[in-house]
């Protein structure tokens, strides 16, 4: 199944979509744990969720996709970003926080960088408005 239809899964309204979705579990559960899954612990998924969300906003202008798509994308990693962090700190109390602190000042650069160069308005004042929360 690759070709056209690999290209179309990973075009960024999908990876927005399935942001999105993960998004709306987290706030709605409340719990970082309801992303276990098999035989990853709720630990490395959040790992992996972080790299994506961090990836996503990091994406620049690539060939063949539109900045509205893009933009949208950035977005919805923001907003999934936010919810990670702000369940991780508040959640683990505690226990020991799954986030590092180098993986904290990992997201605040992130969205520090993105809140002085997006080219993207809406981009730049959600994330200039994180930055202040």
């Amino acid at each position: 199944l690759g070709g056209q239809i690999d290209c179309n899964i990973r075009h960024p309204l999908c990876i927005a979509a399935a942001l999105q979705f993960l998004f709306t579990l987290l706030t709605r559960t409340q719990m970082l744990d309801c992303l276990h899954h098999n035989n990853t612990n709720s630990d490395a998924a959040l790992h992996q969720v972080f790299k994506l969300s961090v990836n996503a906003i990091s994406t620049r202008k690539t060939d063949g996709t539109d900045e509205y798509a893009r933009s949208t994308m950035r977005i919805t990693a923001l907003k999934l970003l936010l919810i990670i962090v702000n369940l991780d700190q508040s959640l683990s109390t505690a226990k020991i926080k799954s986030l590092a602190p180098g993986e904290i000042a990992q997201a605040l650069s992130t969205i520090r960088g993105v809140a002085n160069v997006d080219e993207n308005a809406d981009v730049r004042k959600l994330a200039s408005y994180l930055t202040h929360v």
